[in-house]
């Protein structure tokens, strides 16, 4: 599901372009960069589903693919921050998919840490930093929305600790459970 939201996502970049002309080029080139990874990944997803194991190269390109997503997500989405300067409807656009990407990825990404993290990182500091060099360089205050960001990763943060700790807590009791069905079964 998430392979067709993200293509979905990179296909709506290529045309929208989030309002950018300066940086069109580079968003529509990584919006088609996207696409050939994602359909990079979803090659090497049926090659593991065909074989029925996942082997420690397999896991590692997945994880690569997942994370040259992000980085290319975060390009198109940056760049559409800073070249709107914080102030049109294209920004309200950017801010509230980056929202969404965000607020979704607890479920979807909190299984692996490597790809979590990264993920937010690459998703929410830029924004920060763009919105603080605007916060220097003009007349308008964004602190308070520099301060949301830092807040919202902090609660993600927090969240992925919780649900994290919930998935783990579930599958060693899960494990428990397969243990103690053996023994009765013994």
């Amino acid at each position: 599901t998430a392979t067709y939201a993200f293509a979905s996502l990179a296909i709506v970049s290529y045309f929208y372009g989030f309002g950018t002309a300066k940086y069109l080029p580079i968003v529509k080139t990584t919006s088609i960069v996207i696409l050939v990874f994602i359909i990079l990944r979803h090659i090497a997803y049926q090659h593991k589903k065909k074989k029925k194991v996942t082997t420690k190269l397999s896991w590692y390109i997945t994880v690569f693919l997942i994370n040259i997503n992000s980085v290319c997500f975060s390009l198109i989405l940056n760049l559409a921050t800073f070249e709107s300067q914080l102030t049109s409807i294209h920004y309200a656009v950017v801010a509230t998919l980056l929202t969404g990407l965000i607020a979704t990825s607890i479920i979807t990404l909190s299984y692996f840490p490597i790809i979590f993290l990264p993920f937010q990182i690459l998703i929410i500091f830029p924004q920060i930093a763009i919105v603080t060099y605007f916060q220097n360089t003009t007349n308008s205050n964004y602190i308070p929305l520099i301060i949301l960001y830092v807040i919202y990763f902090l609660y993600q943060m927090k969240q992925f600790r919780i649900y994290r700790g919930d998935l783990i807590a579930r599958f060693n009791y899960q494990l428990d459970l397969e243990e103690k069905n053996k023994e009765l079964e013994k």
